[in-house]
């Protein structure tokens, strides 16, 4: 399934040129994240640090995931990536969740927005949200749409039950990174206090959270990047959606890194 969640990314942060993939992320721990799902999957690839956008890049070739990558008729031209997501309800339950949560994960973040968690993501592919919202509304997560002047589209799940119950449903460990920061800096969002949140996280409350395609950053507090990408998706399925979802399901992420 990990196949899915890295053609998401590429659909999202990718492209194609000459049978070469590429992806590009300005997140650190997404780097490490993506490497080592490469490395599960013993696909050979290279990265590097691109001074000038300040992004890594990172190379590879994969015939298989080339071959996912048609059902979306995902072309490059000189100037743009594009792909259409028609094929998504050919796929089966489980690949179409991970497709999309590394789609959500490549161009989604978090916010505070006075005192309310939500995850937002905008994508320049308007047919492409749509389907993505499709699979939410049958999921029963309510979001709400919308638009930019730039032509970007997007959705935002912000009700604690639909953050909930997407956080149960979806594979997204960058969303879950920038969760676990932003509760940290203001975890009176959910309900609870700051002694508590840092107490059972083991993370600094005083850093702050991580702005959508930030650069890099040294911290090492919460150390996500050491989570095996398949241990992370087994856990999403040990625990029902609750009210505090948000924070066991993140805290536990964290925890499990710490003895391992």
């Amino acid at each position: 399934m990990l196949r899915y969640y890295l053609a998401g990314i590429i659909l999202g942060d990718g492209n194609i040129e000459r049978n070469w993939i590429r992806i590009s992320t300005s997140s650190e721990f997404h780097k490490e994240i993506i490497l080592k799902q490469l490395e599960a999957l013993q696909i050979r690839h290279k990265v590097h640090w691109d001074k000038t956008s300040k992004v890594f890049r990172i190379r590879l070739k994969d015939t298989k995931l080339l071959q996912l990558l048609t059902l979306f008729n995902a072309t490059t031209s000189p100037k743009t990536f594009t792909f259409r997501l028609d094929s998504l309800d050919s796929l089966k339950k489980e690949e179409r969740v991970m497709l999309i949560s590394g789609i959500i994960d490549a161009e989604g973040w978090v916010e505070n927005d006075k005192g309310s968690l939500r995850i937002r993501f905008k994508i320049k592919n308007k047919q492409a949200r749509d389907k993505i919202a499709e699979v939410l509304r049958k999921l029963n997560i309510q979001f709400s749409l919308f638009e930019r002047n730039d032509k970007s589209y997007g959705l935002t799940i912000q009700r604690k039950d639909s953050l909930s119950k997407f956080l149960a449903q979806f594979y997204c460990p960058l969303i879950l990174f920038k969760l676990l920061r932003l509760l940290a800096e203001a975890p009176n969002a959910l309900g609870y206090t700051r002694h508590t949140t840092g107490a059972t996280m083991g993370c600094d409350p005083e850093r702050g959270s991580e702005s959508p395609k930030s650069a890099p950053s040294s911290d090492r507090g919460l150390q996500l990047a050491l989570v095996k990408p398949e241990s992370l998706v087994g856990e999403r399925h040990q625990r029902s959606p609750n009210t505090s979802l948000l924070l066991a399901h993140t805290a536990r992420q964290a925890n499990r890194v710490e003895s391992q």
